[in-house]
C-alpha cells in the first residue's frame, strides 16, 4: 500500500498575521488547496497562532471547495488543525451552507435575485 503525499499549509505564515478575515487571503489558501488536490495530495490547514477567523475567510478558502469536489473527497483529503471550539462551530456552518448552496446553486441564485429584484 502506497502512502499518499501530504501538504501542510500554515495559515499564519501565508496571511502574514493572526487575523484570517480577508476573502482575498482565503482565495490564496483556496488556490493552494485546489492545486494540491489536483496533484493528489492530502492537505492539512494549520491555524496555529491565528486568533481571529471570520466566515468570509472560511467561505473563500474552504466553502468554495464544495463547488469543485464532493463532500466525501474533501472530508478524506482535508484536515484542519489548531482551531478553537468557537472557530470549529463557524467552520461547520460554512461547510453546511456551502454544501446546500452547491447542491442547488440555481435555486439559491433565483431566490436571491427574486429577493433583491422582485419577481
Amino acid at each position: 500500500m502506497t502512502q499518499k503525499k501530504a501538504f501542510k499549509i500554515n495559515i499564519y505564515e501565508i496571511i502574514g498575521g493572526n487575523a484570517a478575515v480577508s476573502s482575498d487571503d482565503g482565495q490564496i489558501i483556496f488556490d493552494r488547496i485546489n492545486k494540491a488536490f489536483k496533484e493528489d495530495y492530502f492537505v492539512s490547514l494549520d491555524f496555529k497562532n491565528v486568533d481571529l477567523i471570520v466566515s468570509t475567510f472560511l467561505n473563500a478558502c474552504i466553502g468554495q471547495l464544495y463547488g469543485f469536489y464532493s463532500p466525501e473527497f474533501i472530508r478524506e483529503h482535508l484536515k484542519v488543525e489548531s482551531l478553537s471550539e468557537d472557530d470549529l462551530v463557524i467552520l461547520s456552518k460554512v461547510i453546511e451552507r456551502a454544501k446546500q448552496y452547491f447542491a442547488n446553486k440555481k435555486n439559491f441564485e433565483d431566490s436571491a435575485n427574486k429577493a433583491i429584484y422582485g419577481s
